[in-house]
């Protein structure tokens, strides 16, 4: 049969990996690997603005008071620090791979979300009025945006304005550079876990926290990278229960990733 010339072939799916096999372990080539929870996360993505070429680019250069007013800030010390693994994985002289879970990139959607709100509130808005907002309010605000985009597609304004607040990882491989977004599969919580697990929720670790504990075990990752203090209160417990290691701290969250690297 003679093939039309306007006949085009279809187009193919673009490839997805889940990164895990079908036991919920994580792909070999990954092994060994550091699960990274959501604080440690926030920082990553911040700390690419010590990206020497990402100062280069106009758009994100800074006047002198506003470098001048970082110095000051702690998250930038932290994030300066944080950077260090951010370019040993960019120079391919990483010993571990550092992975997060599709749970973590939903908490990374709740945080930036609000972040964008309170930004864009202040530029319209009063603050007092702004700093009244509960988290849920500003959740039934940005309700209303969402219901109204759907009812008035054609709206022009209010689709950029759905746009600042949704979907905002989308980009999440560009946001979280060289780390691997991974699926969770195959992970059960039962009624026995509550005598494993249950005095972490005693010490005020929330469900979220130790859910990622959970999911880091399923994946098999070597070490559990935090800056959220509240797992140093049961950190010898956790290391035994998971059999993974906590790492909280910075510094030795460098030397675990570029044990590989000369500086």
């Amino acid at each position: 049969m003679k093939r039309n010339k306007f006949d085009l072939p279809k187009p193919s799916k673009p490839r997805y990996s889940s990164f895990v096999d079908r036991s919920g372990k994580l792909s070999e080539f990954l092994n060994p690997a550091a699960f990274c929870d959501t604080s440690s996360l926030l920082d990553y993505y911040e700390s690419e603005i010590h990206n020497p070429d990402y100062k280069k680019l106009p758009w994100n250069k800074e006047d002198s008071v506003t470098i001048k007013f970082r110095e000051y800030l702690r998250t930038n010390q932290r994030s300066k620090k944080i950077y260090k693994i951010r370019e040993a994985i960019e120079n391919s002289c990483n010993e571990i791979n550092l992975v997060f879970s599709t749970a973590c990139r939903l908490e990374l959607e709740e945080v930036f979300t609000e972040i964008a709100f309170k930004r864009y509130g202040v530029e319209v808005s009063d603050v007092k009025n702004l700093q009244k907002k509960s988290k849920k309010e500003i959740g039934d605000i940005i309700n209303r945006i969402r219901i109204d985009r759907n009812s008035n597609e054609n709206d022009l304004d209010l689709y950029n304005l759905y746009q600042n607040f949704f979907f905002m990882t989308i980009d999440s491989t560009e946001l979280l550079s060289g780390l691997y977004e991974v699926d969770l599969v195959n992970i059960r919580i039962t009624k026995n876990d509550i005598y494993r697990l249950g005095f972490l929720a005693n010490l005020q670790i929330g469900f979220a926290d130790i859910f990622h504990l959970i999911s880091a075990q399923r994946l098999g990752c070597k070490y559990f990278f935090t800056l959220d203090k509240d797992f140093e209160r049961a950190s010898s417990e956790i290391e035994r229960i998971f059999k993974f290691k906590i790492v909280s701290d910075i510094d030795r969250m460098i030397s675990v990733v570029k044990t590989k690297c000369s500086s």
